[in-house]
């Protein structure tokens, strides 16, 4: 019999040289719990110095710190159980399975027992007897009552969405069934199958089920569990989190708790706490979730494949019509293929990226003449060529056009019997793609979409009507930041138009509390807000510097005016828009330098803040239609904070204000250089041109 200690390295003496077959086999040890029937399969390390007797090997049981420090050169390995173990030792032809089905060749079976010392004694109460010549014991130990069930816990046949692009060339990871409460582990071995279109992967995997005892109950001994797929065979089997069909933060796994029984409801039916688990250690919002004693169907978790680069589609098969150089179109809806990435030109056209393309699956086919494709997507339609040699470059994008009819060509008769001539009909022009998008606004535009924004005609060409208004003024040159808050989602409106400088895009915090839609974004007065990581200290000068936002009144100016639609405070400089009682105020560039501009009735509107050396000033366009401005000397020396923005609340030296949360909506923002009086009055007016054109303007 082995013995096996838990928490200790462990050596393992058996005899299995001298029955192998293999020249230089991998010994597999696999372990199988006699009552739960759960098993443990693992490589140990063969530390033999002779093997003509007896073979010797070392593995860790426990968990495996963040430092292995000397034992890095053993595995860790966790036992569910103590207790006693059948065991097995296979050779193998090499590490890449645990699966004894791959065996060449079993070599010894026994037992085993794991025993653990650190389990504590069950009869923890004594009672002794009053006769002391002759004193008894009794051991016991009060009992909890929390109902135990067994669970199937089932692998249902998984599929690839996008197995006829993204395949699974190796080896699929276990799925990983972890009891937080007792620390037991169970694993479900998956094993591929269904070779693909082009016959270089599979695209589906199945595992056999497991039983898994649970206590129900919220008790401190009830059951939670977290289940996964195993992140380190991810990363050895190469492949990632995520696939085609979401958008980061990607799902890790989900924990189950609160195991309670369905009433009324069916015999067997179950409802758990399920909780997902995300790659940027975020968890999700708690839901429901109905399982069976007889079926505890594992959640699927979105893995990328790992195939090598091939020409295969996306399952929404690419088709767009086919151009010439001379803009004639050439074919009906033609099929391209791709190599090993994604098909994602129509949604990011200024990337930089150029994509390999085919004609045919599977093998490049290029073309024998350099096409053009064109596709639609948000009302803008998207260019691209495919060369002779397979490539696939990003052109830009078109505003689609109607295009005006030719006149038909009257024919006047003569009046005499001279027959006249038919004159010959004029050529109705083939309509041209309409004016070029700019390619900044192209870029901001193929970025929302990309964070899961939606957009139509109107935004499309609202956005490029903005960017070129705001160039032809000189005023997009003065620009850090510009957040129009477009998309519809916590990803578009985090980001920054200025795509050179998206290191500017917005953070979000707790942003599923917050309401992004078409008018922009909404905090909720109490949790909600967005770093900006625009620092004015270190992208702007205390000399030539601006600020302007677009918001809802909300309760701008609550709590005595400690209330912010956004700003930030350094412990010594203060930089802020504020509503003190009595006075709409800009608050800094320093300490003790603060404007006030009267005492408005309707905070709706446009504010735009600008200063150069020896000149603030404050504009502010309400809501009711009325206009305030004016400008001040900055009394004193001018700094800026040292502290990236916040929005929806003041940056208090790295934390939000607690308790001075803005509850109103902000449809734009945005940080540059000084503007004068008349620029400023033209970028107010370009910034409102936009929001009246999408209908959510506020004067």
């Amino acid at each position: 019999m082995l013995v096996i200690k838990r928490n200790s390295l462990n050596q393992l003496v058996v005899s299995v040289s001298s029955h192998k077959t293999l020249a230089n086999p991998n010994y597999l040890f696999s372990f199988e719990h006699i009552l739960s029937k759960e098993k443990v399969r693992f490589f140990p390390t063969n530390i033999s110095t002779s093997t003509n007797r007896y073979d010797e090997f070392e593995f860790y049981e426990g968990q495996q710190p963040l430092n292995t420090g000397q034992f890095e050169n053993v595995p860790f390995v966790l036992f569910p159980y103590p207790g006693q173990y059948y065991y097995s030792v296979y050779e193998m032809f090499n590490t890449g399975t645990t699966n004894p089905q791959y065996a060449f060749d079993k070599l010894e079976e026994g037992r085993a027992y794991v025993e653990d010392t650190s389990i504590e004694n069950p009869y923890t109460y004594t009672y002794t007897s009053s006769n002391e010549q002759n004193s008894n014991y009794i051991y016991y130990k009060p009992g909890t009552n929390n109902p135990e069930v067994l669970f199937k816990m089932e692998q249902l046949d998984g599929f690839n969405a996008y197995g006829n692009y993204w395949n699974w060339n190796y080896l699929y990871p276990d799925s990983v069934i972890e009891d937080l409460t007792t620390g037991e582990t169970l694993r479900i071995e998956n094993n591929l199958y269904d070779i693909d279109d082009c016959n270089q992967g599979y695209t589906r995997f199945s595992g056999e089920s497991q039983y898994k005892k649970i206590v129900t109950g919220t008790t401190s001994n009830s059951t939670r569990l977290k289940i996964y797929t195993d992140p380190n065979q991810i990363t050895a089997y190469g492949y990632g989190y995520g696939d085609l069909s979401n958008l980061p933060p990607y799902i890790t796994g989900y924990t189950y708790s609160n195991f309670r029984t369905i009433t009324p409801g069916p015999i067997g039916w179950f409802r758990a706490d399920q909780n997902a688990l995300y790659d940027d250690g975020t968890t999700g919002n708690t839901t429901n979730k109905v399982i069976t004693t007889n079926r505890f169907i594992l959640p699927s978790i979105p893995i990328s494949g790992n195939t090598t680069s091939y020409f295969q589609s996306p399952s929404s098969v690419y088709t767009g019509y086919t151009y010439d150089s001379a803009g004639q179109q050439t074919s009906s809806l033609k099929t391209i293929y791709f190599n090993g990435q994604e098909n994602n030109w129509t949604i990011d056209p200024y990337s930089g990226q150029t994509l390999q393309y085919s004609l045919t699956k599977c093998v490049q086919t290029p073309s024998s003449q350099t096409i053009y494709f064109s596709r639609n997507v948000g009302g803008i339609n998207y260019i691209g060529s495919g060369d002779t040699s397979g490539n696939f470059n990003f052109i830009g994008v078109y505003v689609p056009v109607t295009p005006t009819p030719t006149p038909t060509s009257t024919i006047t008769p003569t009046p005499t019997l001279t027959p006249t001539n038919t004159p010959t009909p004029t050529m109705t022009p083939t309509p041209s793609p309409g004016p070029a998008f700019d390619a900044d606004a192209a870029a901001y535009l193929s970025a929302v979409i990309s964070a899961g924004g939606s957009l139509d005609a109107t935004i499309s060409g609202a956005t490029n009507t903005l960017f070129t208004s705001l160039k032809s003024a000189g005023l997009y040159s003065k620009l850090d930041t510009l957040y129009m808050m477009i998309g519809g989602t916590s990803g578009s409106t985090a980001l920054n138009g200025i795509r050179t400088n998206s290191q500017f895009d917005i953070t979000w915090t707790n942003p599923g509390s917050m309401t992004f839609d078409y008018s922009g974004a909404t905090g909720n007065g109490s949790t909600t807000y967005g770093n900006t990581n625009y620092n004015p200290r270190n992208e702007s000068s205390a000399t030539d510097t601006s600020w302007g936002i677009y918001h809802t009144a909300g309760n701008f100016g609550a709590n005595n005016g400690e209330t912010y639609s956004f700003g930030a405070f350094d412990g010594t400089y203060i930089n802020n828009h504020s509503h003190p009682p009595g006075n709409l105020r800009i608050y800094g560039y320093n300490v003790g330098s603060n404007y006030n501009i009267g005492n408005p009735t309707d905070y709706n509107g446009s504010y735009i803040s600008t200063i150069t050396s020896g000149t603030k000033a404050l504009y502010h366009n309400l809501g009711s239609g009325s206009s305030l401005s004016g400008s001040s000397a900055p009394g004193g020396s001018a700094f800026l904070v040292n502290q990236p923005y916040y929005l929806f609340t003041l940056n208090l030296n790295g934390s939000p204000y607690s308790g001075n949360y803005f509850n109103g909506r902000i449809q734009h923002f945005f940080n540059g250089n000084y503007l004068t009086p008349s620029e400023t009055t033209t970028m107010m007016g370009i910034l409102n041109t936009f929001e009246t054109t999408l209908g959510r303007n506020l004067y």
